[in-house]
């Protein structure tokens, strides 16, 4: 397990103390067999996530390893990490430079090696870029999810597992939105097909490519001030190889169309890491230098798992499950055009992205809003029913 960022010789930072997280490793022994002689794809392979999946997975008696990366140089880098490895595990190692908006490059690999696991964590994730170039994230999040489900119908496919994000909760942002919609296209195709689809929903990993970890590391090694949004900002922080053994156990025992939550702890104040992090490199935290810049668009002061709150956790279990996931999609209208269920609308949506149309981000919201918006009716229900309940109850008492 790693716990340092970037080079551990130069850097020295201990990310265990930093977020404040230890783990023991998950008994990963069921899925071992599962995946014994088995062909796993890993989409974004490249990418943190992706590669520490591809690790872990490496170690197990698995035929074919299929490493999915539409970036050259991250493919190159987990091929050339783990190539040794499986030469000596007897894995097949197979490096595709393939992008998963191509459908007719993806059915190739699958004509080819049949994939009976697919661990699909290729996304465009960084909220300020999908909030610039929303058409290029709904293509690539969406577009390239359905590409994956199709070819899961067409072909068969023992598990997919989406890699999702706690900002698919109430989003509001496009990343969070577009991940919400391949959740709700997770569930529906496993409901409509009968495939083992799941998803499993985290928060921030300390010390992924690009998160906020290493940015300020790096500000503090070149004696900058360090840069936050805001000082009421609030995260949830895993380790990598932490919330990638739990993706792998909670995979494992994830039902059709269930979203599984790992359990990412407390959030943690932004402004305590930096602190902790401006002490850990030997420097003064009341006195360096803070500048807060104000949120970025789409950005959340808090995160949240679910809707359901913190009592999913209560026993203090790893991760939780949402059976067939948080809602169904329910019929909205759009433009006075109805919508009774989640393909129907990435239809358009998609359609509109493909001719670079500010409506495909107005239908995402309006499918986004109706949405969380049945789910907020549902919980008023049954909030009612339950102090319905209570009265009756007390009445009986008191009578």
């Amino acid at each position: 397990m790693s716990k340092t960022v970037g080079n551990p010789v130069a850097m020295n930072l201990d990310l265990e103390e930093l977020v404040g997280r230890n783990f023991e490793s998950p008994d990963l022994s069921a899925l071992e067999a599962k995946c014994a002689g088995k062909t796993v794809m890993v989409t974004g392979a490249g990418g943190s996530i992706g590669s520490e999946l591809a690790a872990q997975l490496s170690k197990m008696e698995i035929k074919t390893l299929i490493l999915l990366d539409n970036s050259e140089f991250n493919l190159y880098r987990v091929h050339e990490s783990l190539n040794e490895q499986c030469e000596e595990g007897g894995i097949q190692l197979v490096p595709t430079l393939t992008n998963i908006c191509e459908y007719s490059a993806l059915e190739n690999l699958f004509l080819k090696y049949r994939p009976d696991f697919i661990y699909h964590a290729a996304a465009f994730k960084h909220v300020h870029l999908v909030e610039a170039n929303p058409q290029a994230g709904i293509l690539n999040n969406i577009a390239g999810t359905q590409n994956l489900l199709n070819l899961c119908v067409l072909y068969g496919i023992e598990k997919f597992t989406l890699i999702s994000t706690d900002k698919a909760v109430r989003p509001t942002n496009l990343m969070g939105a577009t991940k919400r919609v391949c959740e709700l296209m997770m569930s529906h195709y496993a409901t409509k097909h009968g495939l083992d689809l799941c998803a499993v929903r985290f928060g921030n990993v300390a010390g992924s490519s690009g998160s906020l970890i290493p940015k300020l590391f790096g500000q503090v090694r070149r004696n900058k001030p360090l840069t936050i949004t805001d000082k009421r900002m609030t995260r949830y922080f895993m380790l990598i190889p932490e919330a990638v053994g739990l993706v792998l156990s909670a995979s494992e025992t994830c039902k059709k169309g269930d979203i599984a939550l790992l359990n990412m702890g407390s959030p943690v104040r932004i402004i305590d890491i930096a602190k902790k992090l401006i002490k850990l490199c030997g420097k003064d935290e009341t006195s360096y230098p803070i500048k807060f810049t104000g949120p970025r668009p789409g950005e959340k002061l808090f995160e949240e798992l679910s809707l359901e709150g913190e009592d999913l956790f209560r026993n203090n279990e790893r991760f939780a499950t949402l059976k067939n996931g948080d809602t169904e999609f329910s019929t909205m209208i759009f433009n006075g055009k109805p919508y009774k269920d989640i393909l129907q609308a990435v239809f358009d949506i998609l359609f509109y992205a493909n001719n670079n149309s500010q409506m495909s981000v107005n239908l995402l919201w309006a499918a986004i809003d109706s949405d969380f918006a049945i789910q907020e009716s549902v919980q008023e229900e049954e909030k009612e029913v339950k102090n319905k309940l209570s009265l009756s109850q007390f009445k009986v008492q008191v009578a």
